[in-house]
């Protein structure tokens, strides 16, 4: 069990994680602050990859309105101290916890676990065009909730009372059979796991409406074909992880922010365009990408750990004066590497970064580099020459073995 920090479009989680993964250990989390402002957040319903279950507290949360995932069981006394809200609505079924006195508890209908008490805000269906799903309302919008008895979801820009589509709930259709899915033009964001598993989807139209796809939005999406991403601002942690049918990656400039593994085992993509939004390519990335065959990194300032790990295709990488940085192990594995070009401002270069590059004949070190990681040639079989065109740099360890 450890404590972490994680950076959300909505603000920091302070969260500790726990579990092995195992069936009668499952990982999970619980929050023990979230530093945001706004007038609504929406909880994450898991974080790195580990579900949340518990709201230990939400100190430094400005939101005034919180929406607690169906993923919440367990919500401590005390909870809201040292936060400014003053209005939960609960999605799921009512978590162990004493409702607090002073904040308006909304809750959704057919939930169980509730009393006569509770504002309730009502599940809706929607039926229309060969599709179907339930929604809710809050304040005004309208939000999906999760799958009727249609595979194909088509999702119209308002409900028959006018109110607007604006979002996808968290987990709304995780491991359904949905095959395809075509939102409307005023869908903004799609939650948390909201199509985790879906292994039957085959295509997904954003609508050009969609600003925020969060963090393992499509995760485990095996037949998603390839997404047109345009417009989207920030794709979240492990988005696609594991959209084994993607035969390109294009993301777009309007991407300013892009999670840690968003690409992880897309391991069909032949080819990768990132747009001049991103300058850091984060941790995993693109890591088990086995098809890229080439990555052009020009403009990125940092390439993090592993981003590029095990990418056995992978032949050339050009970057650029741009890049300072590269991570742990940020090429390792990719066995057929055979061209690098590093730039003129590259300042340090992280352990193991290109151990089993086993094609990699020669490499240029800039004489801007200031400390190189261990065993950066580590399993090198072929390498023979390299050149630092400065002084010898800080060596953190052995760079062979």
């Amino acid at each position: 069990d450890a404590a972490d920090s994680y950076d959300s479009p909505d603000g920091t989680y302070e969260y500790s994680k726990h579990g092995s993964g195992s069936d009668t250990n499952p990982y999970w989390s619980e929050i023990l602050s979230l530093s945001c402002r706004g007038d609504v957040v929406f909880l994450q319903s898991s974080l790195e990859g580990y579900g949340v279950t518990t709201v230990t507290s939400l100190s430094g949360c400005e939101a005034g309105t919180v929406i607690v995932p169906r993923t919440v069981t367990s919500v401590a006394d005390g909870a809201l101290d040292d936060s400014s809200v003053e209005r939960m609505v609960f999605l799921g079924d009512r978590p162990e916890m004493d409702i607090p006195g002073d904040v308006d508890v909304v809750v959704l209908e057919g939930t169980s676990g509730w009393d006569s008490s509770q504002e309730t805000i009502s599940l809706s269906e929607y039926r229309g065009d060969g599709t179907s799903f339930t929604y809710y309302i809050l304040d005004g919008d309208a939000y999906i909730y999760g799958a009727l008895d249609s595979r194909a979801i088509a999702v119209p820009d308002e409900d028959p009372d006018g109110h607007p589509f604006v979002g996808v709930d968290s987990e709304a259709f995780r491991d359904g059979d949905v095959t395809s899915v075509v939102l409307g033009a005023n869908v903004a964001s799609i939650g948390t796991r909201a199509f985790y598993g879906c292994e039957s989807l085959e295509t997904v139209v954003m609508g050009g409406g969609v600003r925020d796809i969060r963090d393992e939005a499509f995760r485990y999406c095996i037949n998603l074909e390839d997404v047109d991403l345009d417009g989207v601002r920030t794709i979240g942690f492990e988005a696609f992880r594991d959209c084994r049918s993607f035969t390109s990656i294009e993301i777009p400039d309007s991407v300013a922010g892009l999670g840690g593994g968003a690409f992880y085992i897309c391991r069909s993509a032949t080819s990768l365009e990132l747009g001049d939004g991103v300058d850091t390519v984060p941790e995993r990335a693109f890591g088990y990408c086995s098809s890229l065959e080439s990555v052009d990194m020009t403009g990125m300032k940092v390439i993090g750990e592993s981003a590029f790990i095990s990418c056995t295709s992978l032949r050339s990488v050009i970057l650029d004066s741009s890049t300072m940085s590269i991570g742990d192990s940020a090429f390792s594995g990719c066995t057929y590497l055979e061209s690098v070009e590093l730039g003129d401002s590259l300042a340090s270069l992280g352990g193991q970064v290109f151990s089993e590059c086993r094609m990699l004949v020669t490499l240029t070190f800039p004489e801007t580099l200031e400390s190189i990681g261990e065993r950066v040639f580590f399993h090198c079989n072929n390498l023979t020459d390299v050149y630092f065109e400065g002084d010898m740099p800080d060596i953190l360890g052995d760079l062979l073995f």
